[in-house]
This record gives structure tokens, C-alpha cells and sequence, in this order.
């Protein structure tokens, strides 16, 4: 479940990581800050993706090392899942 959660979640990512940067370069403003001045280009995919990848990466390592930690590693990426998949609903609904 972990490994299929970890790929939805990076997945997910990178679809409103290309998303947002076909906004922008179609008129659309970034109200993230922190990413609004690469929300354009193509360093917003990697700066989207690659953390979602580590974070993953030490999720399961977490839950290999310490099982105990598996459900609470399931429950996060379930909520962050769910969490990133209404953010694209409702992206895709303002387009």
C-alpha cells in the first residue's frame, strides 16, 4: 500500500507541477510565492517532484526499518493524496 500511495502521491505532483506551468505560460498567475518565479519554466517540475520523491524515499525507508511506523507513513500519504487530488479537481475546474 505504501509503495502504491508513494507513486499516486509523486504522480500527482508531477501532473499539477506540468499543470501549473501550462497556467502560467497560458495567462494564469502562481499564487505560491515561493514558486510563482519559476512557476513558468521548467525548473518547476524538479522543484515539485524531486522532494515528493525523497519524501517517499525516506517514508519507506521509515517503514522498513521501524514497522511500527507503516500505518502512520500509510495514513500521511493517504491524506496527503487525497489532499493533492482536490487540489487538481479544483485547478482543472478554474481552467
Amino acid at each position: 500500500m505504501l509503495r502504491t500511495l508513494g507513486i499516486t502521491f509523486v504522480g500527482f505532483q508531477a501532473i499539477d507541477a506540468f499543470l501549473t506551468m501550462w497556467a502560467v505560460n497560458h495567462g494564469f498567475m502562481e499564487l505560491n510565492p515561493l514558486l510563482a518565479p519559476v512557476a513558468g519554466t521548467w525548473v518547476s517540475p524538479a522543484a515539485k517532484v524531486l522532494p515528493a520523491v525523497f519524501a517517499v524515499w525516506l517514508l519507506a525507508k521509515a517503514a522498513d526499518r521501524w514497522p511500527r511506523t507503516r500505518l502512520v507513513a500509510n495514513a500521511g500519504l493517504m491524506m496527503a493524496v487525497v489532499f493533492l487530488g482536490t487540489v487538481l479537481v479544483s485547478n482543472l475546474c478554474e481552467l
